[in-house]
This record gives structure tokens, sequence and C-alpha cells, in this order.
């Protein structure tokens, strides 16, 4: 019986499913392609390999969407998920629209499931928003205001949310790097993830070259370009405002501060950061199923095209 090996590449592409696996999220070829796990590849040659690794077993298909072994529950639950998802896009779109008229907002993105229409029906909109320099606490200050106004605003103590407004992060213009302690393949994927609402002067363009860093997880997420820093005099007058701003809302939060993380340039709001839990859920699937994978690949396949003495890993 000739044995095969699990070769680099389907290693990465069952490390894409894996992590996709934990959100139970079946992926298109595109979006293994672009979101594949530390393998640079062009996409062209990447769909003709990714059709050998379909027909050696290791991963199954159903329409378009493809899928680790015995989760083929996920193609119903994508579907499901979708049309909610744009529901609640609808809604984000109304509310980032207004929220774009105020003058130091930048950009205006969707982060979490919902940027990749992934939403449960009870989830709330998690937006992640960029101030022009020197304005981010005044910024904050209005969206917030804006929110309130209009009865959108997830208050802190709720658990469940659906569909109310959840502005968890804040970056001025002149930090957009993320930590480099936060590096790691969440952070990673929540950068490419984000789906962008309100984009002014290229600062999503700009967000992007400051964090090439998330190339060395998903090498084929983007090409970065550069981008020139401007410099705008009315944000210099701004500073002194935003001080006062920063100053009242920090002493406002002081005392409330659990998991959050606050600076001049900076504010990270989690309800729940379970960003930690995901990665080490996600090493547990790959390894798992990576063994799994292997021993497809030692079996012979019967007549009847079912693999052999192998059982389907449980989640």
């Amino acid at each position: 019986m000739k044995k095969h090996r699990v070769n680099k590449l389907e290693e990465s592409v069952i490390k894409t499913l894996s992590y996709a696996d934990v959100f139970d999220f079946p992926m298109k070829p595109s979006e293994i392609w672009k979101f594949l796990i530390g393998a640079k590849i062009q996409e062209n040659e990447f769909y003709r390999k990714l059709k050998k690794i379909l027909k050696k077993g290791l991963i199954r298909r159903r329409g378009k969407y493809l899928f680790l072994h015995g989760r083929a529950v996920l193609y119903s639950l994508r579907i499901q998920r979708k049309k909610e998802s744009i529901k609640k896009l609808k809604m984000a779109k109304r509310v980032s629209g207004l929220l774009a008229l105020i003058p130091s907002v930048r950009l205006i993105g969707i982060s979490g499931s919902l940027s990749m229409n992934n939403s449960n029906p009870e989830d709330d909109i998690d937006l992640f928003i960029v101030s022009a320099k020197n304005t981010m606490w005044l910024t904050r200050f209005c969206v917030n205001l804006v929110l309130l106004l209009l009865s959108r605003k997830r208050k802190r103590e709720e658990i469940l949310a659906q569909d109310q407004i959840c502005p968890n992060m804040f970056l001025a213009q002149d930090h957009l790097v993320i930590p480099v302690g936060k590096q790691n393949i969440f952070s990673a994927h929540e950068v490419v993830q984000l789906r962008v609402l309100v984009n002014k002067k290229k600062t999503h363009e700009r967000f992007l070259a400051e964090n090439k860093w998330v190339l060395k997880f998903l090498p084929n997420s983007f090409e970065p370009q550069p981008i020139s820093s401007g410099f705008c005099f009315m944000n210099q007058l701004a500073i002194p405002m935003d001080r006062i701003f920063f100053l009242a809302q920090f002493f406002y939060m002081k005392n409330r501060i659990t998991t959050e993380e606050i600076g001049r340039s900076f504010a990270r709001f989690h309800p729940k950061d379970k960003s930690n839990f995901i990665r080490q859920i996600y090493r547990l699937r790959y390894e798992t199923y990576l063994n799994f994978a292997r021993k497809l690949s030692r079996r012979s396949i019967s007549k009847t095209g079912s693999f052999a003495s192998i059982n389907t890993p449980g989640y």
C-alpha cells in the first residue's frame, strides 16, 4: 500500500479550515487562499493544488463551501448566518453614514463575526474607528453621543445586546500599529477581516501598511501600499480640547476598568476578550485534525470511497 504524507500546503489548508471551524465557518476556495495560514502562493496555483487536496480526501466540500470531515452541518449554518448578517449590515451602514459626518472620523469598519457575514441573531455590531491625529477622545465622545441619541449604543452591563452598536476599538491616525504583544493569529485575522464602511484619506490603506506583520501569519491577505503621512494644522489646534475630553472620560471610567486598554491615542474595549481562548481551541483543533489527516493519508480508500477504520474526530 502506498503511503502519503501531509505536505506543507495541505497543513496550511488544514490550519486555515481549523481556525475557521472554531467559528463554525465553512470557507469558499477564494477565502481559504486569502486567509491561508503560513503559505505564500499564487492564487491560480493554489486552486490547482486545492483540487488535488480535495481528491486526496483530506477535506470535504458541499456546493461552494469547504470544511473539515464531519462538519457538513456548517453548510446550512453559513447560509442562515449570512441572511442574518445582511440585516445587521444594513443597520451598521445607516449608523456609520451618520458617524461619518463627524469631521475627525477617518475610518469606520465592522469587526467581529459580522465582518465575515457570520452573525447570529442575538449578536451586537462591533465597530472599529480611527480618528484624526490628536482627536481620538473628542471623536469617541461624539461617536458615543450620536449612538446614545439613536438609542443604539450597547450598555456596559448588557450580556446580550442584539443589534446594538459596540464601538470597541478607537485608534488615532498616528497610532495604527497593533502592539507587538498582541501580534498573533487572532489579531491578524481581525486586521484583514475588517469590513470598511467609511474610509477617508486612505486611512484603511495606511492601517494595512502599518501592520505588515500580519503577512507573517496570512501572507496572501493583502499587498501593502506605500502611503505618505500628511500634516493637518487643525489637528494641532485640537490637542488641548482632546486632552480635556481624555481626562474627563478617563476619570469616569477608571473605577470600572477591567480588560479595557486605554491611552492617549487608543482605547480598546472588550466586554469579553476571547482571543486567548480562541487561539487555544484553534491549536487543539488543528493538532487533532492534522493527526486525523495523517491517518487518512496512510490508509487506502475503499471502492465505495469511504476511508477504512477511520473515525472522524469529535469536536
